[in-house]
């Protein structure tokens, strides 16, 4: 768990966000600067405004969440790893609150996402934690193209002592043992467990496939392709509710998630249910 208080990089952003947030939540959309003023300006884009009281002090304030354009001389070294090469793409993640006499910044990830405003359209809600405290949450679709496409990069904030703080959201592993037409599911981090009849996919239609000795391809045991992946976030009346996808052979095979309500304790992740969830059959059908 880190403290943030920040501020975004150049000279176009604070003051762009100071006469945003004295305005209350009214407004937003894309910002810019004139030619005049700032010819080189990066977009400065607001993608939600919450009212909520973040102090406990009995007032709500209002917090935004921003994507900024990278500059045009943005260094090579800055550039994500895959996707695009076009910088027009590249955007950063901040979280900014006005309190009292204070701007409060948080930059969410610390890098540059490609990021298509068209396409991928984060999510921003407020929760509240075991002692009613509240919390920023923000899920950000690191990428547009490629593996993982739909994928969301959870971030939980609170606030305490003049800045944000950083939750830690757990990532969940999954192990699976399989024996014949049955798999036994386990997500060791919690101890949740399922043993599952894997005889529901023939009965889809699907399989069964064997390998060339005569051993069983499909159906087979699910699993994560990547640990701790999210594709589904809702708020829940306390804190949140994830969803992980869980796979056969690829990413085109598609089996089922995992699905886990969590809140906060004082700061500490606390598991309230998980379960699997083997009928929905995409992101948009799980946690509905």
């Amino acid at each position: 768990m880190g403290r943030v208080a920040v501020r975004p990089p150049g000279r176009l952003l604070p003051l762009l966000l100071l006469l945003a947030l004295l305005s209350g939540c009214a407004g937003g959309g894309a910002a810019s600067a004139s030619e005049d003023e700032e010819p080189q300006a990066p977009l400065l884009m607001e993608h939600g405004c919450l009212s909520m009281d973040l102090d406990g002090d009995g007032a709500e304030e209002a917090v935004r969440l921003y994507a900024l354009q990278a500059a045009d001389d943005l260094p090579p070294e800055a550039l994500p790893p895959e996707g695009s090469d076009s910088r027009n793409l590249l955007f950063r993640w901040y979280v900014e609150a006005q309190i009292g006499d204070d701007l409060v910044t948080c930059d969410l990830n610390g890098r540059y996402y490609y990021y298509s405003p068209q396409q991928d359209q984060p999510l921003f809600f407020s929760i509240q934690d075991r002692q009613g405290a509240s919390l920023v949450v923000a899920g950000l679709i690191p990428q547009s193209n490629g593996a993982g496409a739909g994928m969301l990069e959870v971030h939980v904030l609170s606030y305490d002592k003049g800045a944000f703080q950083v939750l830690e959201l757990p990532l969940w592993s999954i192990q699976s043992v399989q024996a014949g037409m049955t798999a036994q599911i386990t997500v060791p981090e919690t101890g949740t467990v399922e043993t599952l009849d894997l005889l529901q996919w023939l009965e889809r239609g699907e399989g069964p496939l064997y390998e060339a000795d005569g051993t069983l391809a499909w159906p087979c045991a699910p699993a994560s392709w990547e640990e701790g992946d999210i594709y589904a976030l809702l708020p829940a009346e306390e804190g949140i509710w994830t969803a992980q996808r869980l796979y056969g052979q690829a990413l085109s095979d598609l089996m089922g998630y995992l699905v886990t309500h969590l809140t906060w304790d004082d700061g500490t992740p606390v598991v309230l249910e998980q379960y699997f969830d083997w009928r929905a059959q995409n992101d948009d059908e799980v946690l509905r």
